[in-house]
């Protein structure tokens, strides 16, 4: 059985000391086990921790975005364009 990496990702705000994880996933297919890292207590305290209070907590995926408990599914598109700095119309 071929394991696929996981990507995970903490970005850190040291103006707010806060911090926001993220699961990035390659499929356009949302199933329970894609967020287990990101409400698993142990591995939240441990970043918290590290990086102060977790203000959310997302999966980046290519499907259609929705709220899935504690996590979040986004697009990984329209993340893209929400970003700030992103040029006119939301092109990078």
């Amino acid at each position: 059985m071929e394991r696929k990496p996981h990507d995970k990702v903490v970005v850190f705000d040291p103006n707010a000391a806060h911090c926001e994880i993220y699961e990035i996933k390659h499929s356009a297919k949302a199933t329970p086990q894609q967020y287990r890292f990101l409400v698993e207590d142990g591995k939240c305290a441990q970043t918290e921790y590290r990086f102060g209070p977790i203000v959310a907590k997302r999966v980046l995926y290519r499907g259609t975005s929705f709220k899935e408990g504690e996590a979040e599914y986004v697009n990984v598109e329209e993340y893209l364009k929400n970003l700030l700095g992103a040029g006119e119309g939301g092109v990078l």
